[in-house]
């Protein structure tokens, strides 16, 4: 009788540890880039874009960036004699893998949506939004000025609406 229960006891305590071990997983870290564990760089949609009011011509310009592709559109506020354009082209690995790295949601997300007066006395407007697939967050600023806070993913993307508006046919 002895030795049965030595053996019950045995089998509970070893399903204990199978069942505790196995029940055990580990706990993803907010990566460095900001972003949550559940919202990967291929949920993530980042658009900008510039836009000055007292102008004629095309005036507006937009890109829409996710992991696969870019599509640039630019128009203008007579929509009769500047249609819109649209361009779509890939976007490498690296220049996707460099750009996603900018963005740091908690930095972003801690910024007023309009900041200083964009397009006041016709200096244009700048915009940034990002949608991790959760929220999307859309900040305005003055056309060419710095934000500390995301001075790099403002370069990148302005290097990469430079790059886009060239392949415009107009």
């Amino acid at each position: 009788m002895e030795k049965k229960i030595i053996y019950f006891v045995s089998l509970f305590v070893l399903i204990a540890i199978l069942l505790i071990t196995g029940c055990v997983q580990k706990i993803p870290q907010e990566q460095s880039t900001g972003q949550t564990p559940s919202t990967t760089s291929q949920q993530l949609i980042i658009k900008t874009g510039t836009s000055f009011g007292m102008c004629a011509g095309y005036c507006k310009e937009e890109i829409t960036i996710t992991s696969k592709k870019i599509v640039f559109h630019k128009s203008g506020w007579e929509e009769d004699l500047y249609p819109e354009i649209t361009e779509e082209v890939p976007i490498s690995n690296e220049q996707w893998t460099t750009l996603s790295g900018y963005v740091d949601f908690e930095k972003f997300n801690s910024l007023n949506d309009t900041i200083g007066c964009p397009d006041c006395a016709d200096g244009g407007a700048e915009w940034i939004e990002i949608d991790n697939g959760k929220s999307i967050k859309k900040v305005t600023f003055e056309y060419g000025v710095s934000i500390a806070e995301i001075d790099n993913l403002i370069l990148e993307l302005r290097k990469i609406r430079k790059d886009v508006s060239s392949l415009s046919k107009n």
